[in-house]
């Protein structure tokens, strides 16, 4: 394995980290709208308050736009991994938004829980219990929105896919290809390592 520069030590470090947090943060993501966020009684038929069922509602049920941030969190690890310069900003800007927008309908929830199973199309309910698959959607969505803010920063500054395949001379020739030839040396010698 080749000797890393000092310097460029702190880049890779940031760029694995942001890595990982994108990639463990969307991961969470999709898990916390997948969990129970609230229970409420349901009435069987409309109007009749003495027959009540239990139904629980995910993160997914009742903000199913938000649940899609995950997904992005996730598809961003690739596109930060493929691409460079101002595609890598424009990938981190789009994991910021949906880290943003997770964390963010995790909050609005706990603040109004009931605004949202009402909107879930289940009206005349009495809300028994709030679980907490919303903190882990904050907790994870801010997880995101770090990572992809890093990116936006300091992307720029970190290792590119192709870089480390791409052919470097070791020294620039000094004689021409048709110079080597008739002083009969090989001018692709250098090509090969």
């Amino acid at each position: 394995m080749p000797d890393v520069p000092a310097a460029a030590s702190p880049a890779r470090r940031a760029y694995a980290m942001s890595l990982l947090l994108l990639a463990g943060g969307g991961v969470l993501l999709l898990v916390a709208y997948g969990l129970t966020w609230a229970t409420a009684d349901v009435p069987l038929i409309d109007g009749a308050a003495d027959t009540m069922r239990t139904q629980q509602f995910s993160g997914r049920d009742l903000v199913p736009a938000a649940a899609m941030s995950g997904w992005i969190a996730l598809a961003a690890v690739a596109g930060i991994v493929a691409t460079r310069s101002w595609g890598r900003r424009i990938v981190g800007l789009l994991a910021l938004v949906a880290g943003l927008v997770g964390a963010t309908a995790g909050i609005a929830f706990a603040v109004a829980p009931g605004r949202f199973v009402d909107g879930a199309g289940v009206s005349g309910q009495a809300l028994v219990q709030v679980g907490l698959g919303w903190l882990l959607a904050v907790i994870a969505g801010l997880a995101v929105a770090g990572a992809a803010a890093l990116t936006v920063l300091r992307g720029r500054q970190w290792p590119a896919m192709g870089v480390r395949y791409e052919r470097r001379p070791a020294t620039a020739r000094v004689t021409s290809d048709w110079d080597a030839l008739d002083l009969g040396q090989d001018p692709t010698d250098d090509l090969v390592e």
